[in-house]
């Protein structure tokens, strides 16, 4: 069921997320504050490329350093919400498989990232979507929910290969 309608105002916001594997893990953040995970990465910057995006969120969410020419589009994913809002999120997330250096930094949080007391975490596909399964089944957040069909595609795409 939509939350929103035709009236309200549209904020379309583009956003850029990293895929990084390692050892057959995932790097993800997990929230310690509400227990869930999700993909590093966010919404772009004024003037900024989706690829500068990407790069630029992981590093201020993970402290990892992307390379570049490691980056692959892997798919995109629409999510319109007003949730909260005063306004309707209008939400292309597009997904990149990428790699990433040895180099780490230090995190730089936003607001409500440090709020919710996000954490780089190395973690299976399955072991994500357990827990965030349970994080939805008390809580409604679109933005997990699309974040775990990702982690689903990717199990599908492992055991495929084993």
């Amino acid at each position: 069921m939509e939350d929103y309608d035709e009236t309200d105002p549209v904020l379309i916001q583009p956003a850029s997320r990293g895929i990084i594997w390692k050892d057959g893990k995932l790097a993800l953040i997990r929230s310690v504050k509400y227990g869930y995970y999700k993909f590093p990465g966010g919404g772009l910057e004024e003037g900024e490329s989706l690829m500068d995006a990407l790069i630029r969120e992981v590093r201020e969410e993970s402290g990892l350093e992307v390379i570049p020419e490691s980056i692959r589009l892997y798919g995109m994913s629409k999510r319109i919400e007003k949730g909260i809002w005063d306004y309707v999120l209008d939400q292309d997330s597009y997904y990149y498989l990428c790699e990433v250096t040895d180099r780490t930094f230090p995190q730089e949080l936003g607001k409500h990232e440090k709020e919710a007391r996000f954490v780089l975490d190395y973690v299976t596909p399955a072991a994500a979507v357990k827990t965030n399964d349970r994080y939805l089944r008390k809580e409604s957040k679109v933005a997990i929910d699309r974040d775990n069909r990702v982690l689903r595609m990717l199990m599908t795409e492992m055991a495929a290969r084993e």
